[in-house]
């Protein structure tokens, strides 16, 4: 197929396709999407409380805040279903004042996603990263699932959220965007809501085959929203370096502390697993031998300070001070750095 001048592959003529049909839908509705109402919504039935967030909780770790007297008059409704081939929740919210998934959910769970909340119908405020996004139709937020974060609806919520792979949205973004992001009535915002609203209204016009497609070009659309200006490009670059420089701290003054894991270390600088190994790779390390590197130079001048002063402390004793609970795990270690064992490095010197 060609374009203009330029021959296009079938995936990019999918895709205009795909925006082409999308853009006529939003130009030609009333702000770009076609709603559907509370009572109005395909397979949706009314549940109590307890089998509402039964259903809720199937899908991702919440705590709810709900008046006792609430939940015997509560009245909602949810349903799982599939945006495009992405895990998707549609939840009539009742009369909840507060949706929240705190650290703790986050530890349990350990998913590790982002995922595009929007509201079809009603209002809520989204709470991620110290950023407010206040969502009606027409809105959408980014959030991500490894950082805490809370929903305040407002009466009469009905919300669609869908999970996307972390590693799509990063490959395609460029970055890794912090929670939070939001987007207020943009072109790309409303292809996106229009994109999932017609799965919520139970028209799914892309096949099995296609799905690929039509998630590539959603995080294609999340490109538009969200993707740095290149202006901010060495900007991020030092807000690495201080990050790693933060990292490097961490690791620094907690070391000799067994505990001591990338999961700890990332949690202690405020972000993610992934974006930790990020900020090594391009040194051609890993966090977890960082933290062994620390531990081992400590180990070698406590070995030192044990033959000047020719004391009988046991290997054991200097390897847990190091930070090492395992001594032979310890001694491999130290051999595959010094190239002898704890005991022939304090006998050499």
């Amino acid at each position: 197929m060609r374009y203009g001048t330029r021959s296009l592959t079938v995936h990019q003529a999918q895709y205009i396709s795909i925006v082409g049909r999308l853009v006529g839908g939003v130009i030609a509705q009333t702000r770009g999407i076609r709603i559907v109402s509370n009572e109005e919504g395909a397979d949706v039935r009314a549940m109590g409380f307890d089998e509402w967030l039964s259903l809720l909780r199937s899908f991702i770790k919440l705590d709810l805040h709900v008046e006792k007297e609430n939940r015997r008059t509560f009245s909602g409704s949810g349903r799982l279903l599939s945006v495009h081939g992405l895990p998707a929740f549609d939840a009539v919210a009742g009369n909840i004042s507060r949706i929240e998934r705190t650290a703790r959910d986050v530890r349990l769970d350990g998913y590790d996603h982002y995922a595009v909340a929007l509201p079809l119908a009603g209002a809520t405020a989204v709470s991620q990263n110290e950023r407010v996004a206040e969502l009606a139709p027409s809105d959408l937020v980014l959030v991500d699932s490894t950082r805490p974060l809370d929903y305040f609806p407002h009466r009469h919520l009905r919300l669609l959220f869908f999970r996307l792979p972390r590693r799509m949205v990063i490959s395609n973004l460029g970055f890794e965007p912090q929670g939070g992001l939001s987007s207020s009535g943009t072109l790309a915002g409303r292809l996106i809501i229009q994109l999932a609203a017609e799965i919520a209204e139970g028209e799914d016009p892309s096949s099995a085959h296609g799905n690929a497609h039509m998630q590539l070009a959603i995080c294609d659309l999340l490109g538009v929203l969200f993707a740095r200006p290149d202006g901010d490009r060495q900007s991020s670059s030092r807000h690495a370096e201080r990050l790693f420089a933060r990292v490097c701290s961490v690791v620094k003054d907690g070391f000799v502390d067994p505990d001591l894991t990338p999961s700890a270390v990332a949690a202690a600088a405020g972000i993610s697993l992934r974006y930790l190994q990020k900020l090594f790779t391009p040194r051609g390390t890993t966090c977890g031998q960082f933290i062994h590197s620390m531990r081992l130079d400590h180990a070698a001048r406590l070995l030192q300070r044990r033959a000047v002063c020719s004391t009988k402390r046991p290997l054991s004793d200097i390897a847990f001070e190091a930070g090492f609970r395992d001594y032979k795990f310890f001694s491999s270690k130290f051999r595959q750095r010094f190239g002898c064992g704890p005991g022939e490095y304090a006998q050499s010197d």
